[in-house]
């Protein structure tokens, strides 16, 4: 676990600092942490700013919900 945190901690904010130094206005994005573990991982790091456990079975539904009148 501690391996993970400090991967994703490290991921994270080089990522965020990227991308604040290409953007126009100079902010930082926003980091949601997805998934049945967030919690875990997001207990022992700092640069997440929040946790939706169902972020991504939400998105799956509505790309479902989109989709299901169409044919493939």
């Amino acid at each position: 676990v501690n391996g993970h945190m400090g991967m994703v901690d490290y991921v994270v904010r080089r990522m965020k600092e990227e991308l604040k130094q290409h953007s126009k206005t100079g902010k930082t994005p926003k980091v949601v942490a997805t998934g049945g573990l967030a919690t875990l991982i997001v207990s022992g790091i700092d640069c997440i700013d929040c946790i939706d456990k169902l972020l991504t079975l939400e998105g799956l539904e509505m790309i479902y919900e989109k989709n299901k009148g169409h044919k493939a």
